[in-house]
């Protein structure tokens, strides 16, 4: 079986920000070369319509949406126009960011606020954009968040003072990690459903990750446990466990 086939993307949609150059690039091409159909965001149209031009070279389709990712206020109405060229969105890459050098001691308020917006508020609102439009509804979806080494760990001072890049990094993957808690809950009851008995077979492990997801929400006080609580605590209500 060849790499297109283990890969393969065909009908799918991705949305790729910050696309026009660099990693943003790369991945664009990975994805359109298995077969998907992107949408590349950036700040500049002449760089993301080179991006373009420079796929469709490569035989890839993708369209060009100038946008700031920084500006929260802007994103729902993009990406309802990209949702509507491309019909439903299987793929967010969350790639957009940037990064400010300065010593703690000077780093500005301004680069903080640059930051915040754009590497973790735009991206979140992206992907909240993109599974409450079309991931969710259609039942599938993949989104990914582009973060860093410094966001795992700190960075060494002799090399780059960077600490609003840094926070906002650790804040991506902390991010992630707890979306993808939250969606873990239903992945589980669809991969269950999915596979039936079979899901409970070792050699597929889903029964296990299933079990594991679950666990950590209901133990050791299930959802249920606490709101009888506060129904008779809170509400007087009458004890009803």
């Amino acid at each position: 079986m060849s790499v297109k086939q283990l890969l393969d993307l065909s009908g799918r949609n991705a949305i790729v920000t910050g696309g026009s150059r660099g990693l943003g690039l790369q991945i664009a091409e990975a994805l359109g070369e298995m077969g998907a159909r992107l949408a590349l965001t950036a700040r500049k149209k002449d760089e993301l319509d080179a991006a373009v031009a420079h796929l469709a070279k490569l035989g890839i389709e993708a369209s060009a949406w100038p946008c700031d990712i920084g500006r929260r206020e802007t994103l729902p109405a993009v990406f309802d126009q990209m949702l509507a060229k491309l019909g439903r969105v299987d793929i967010l890459v969350s790639n957009a960011g940037a990064v400010w050098g300065a010593p703690a001691e000077d780093h500005p308020l301004e680069a903080w606020d640059k930051l915040i917006n754009l590497n973790l508020l735009g991206g979140f609102i992206m992907a909240q954009q993109a599974a409450k439009k079309s991931m969710i509804p259609a039942k599938w979806g993949r989104i990914i968040f582009v973060a860093s080494v410094a966001g795992l760990t700190a960075s060494d001072p002799a090399v780059v003072r960077t600490v609003s890049y840094n926070a906002t990094k650790h804040a991506v993957v902390g991010m992630a990690k707890q979306l993808a808690a939250e969606a873990s809950w239903q992945a589980g009851d669809m991969c269950l459903q999915t596979h039936g008995g079979f899901g409970f077979a070792e050699e597929y492990d889903i029964e296990r990750k299933f079990r594991e997801t679950r666990l950590y929400q209901i133990a050791p006080i299930s959802t249920n446990l606490v709101l009888c609580y506060l129904a008779e605590h809170v509400l007087g209500l009458p004890r009803s466990y």
